[in-house]
């Protein structure tokens, strides 16, 4: 004997919503954010209890959207199958406080692919710079001509115009 939609409905915590001479139960499945909405609901067709899972998720590709829609349908069969039970032998249930009527679902996060980097990973070592001459050869702006210095600074004048940079950053070697 199979429950009515009505007892699967309690058995699982949920209410019934009828309209048009349609019931369904409807369940909190998957992720509901800004980018994703998902709704799932179980019907009943000549006796037998259905499930219906819809994703609107436009930035995932349809394959993990079938995926999740797939985890999603399996989450409720199961969570049907439990209540179907308690619903048909609630003696045998009701003496335990531990058993809960809706089973979590662990769902898998949308994933994106990144193409991988390669990435060169030099170590530098700062060797002392003598800031005491005039001309300095700098890697970008070529070879510029001292203007002022200060402790942590030196301000050079180049070919593409002033630059001020931190004499403990900066990439200088000396010109004769």
């Amino acid at each position: 004997m199979k429950p009515t939609i009505e007892q699967l409905a309690t058995a699982l915590g949920k209410k019934v919503w009828s309209k048009n001479g349609s019931n369904r139960i409807y369940i909190d499945a998957g992720y509901n954010t800004k980018k994703m909405k998902t709704t799932a609901y179980i019907y009943e067709v000549d006796g037998e209890f259905k499930v219906s899972c819809f994703i609107d998720c436009p930035s995932q590709p349809m394959a993990w959207i079938n995926s999740q829609k797939q985890d999603v349908i399996d989450s409720i069969e199961s969570q049907i199958e439990e209540a179907t039970s308690k619903a048909l032998n609630p003696e045998k249930y009701s003496n335990m406080p531990h058993t809960k009527s809706v089973k979590s679902v662990v769902y898998h996060k949308p994933v994106v692919v990144e193409k991988p980097v390669a990435v060169v990973v030099e170590e530098k070592k700062k060797a002392f710079v003598d800031f005491t001459g005039e001309k300095f050869q700098h890697p970008t702006f070529g070879i510029g001509k001292k203007i002022e210095e200060t402790k942590d600074t030196i301000k050079l004048l180049f070919e593409v115009g002033e630059k001020n940079l931190l004499k403990k950053f900066a990439n200088l070697q000396p010109v004769a």
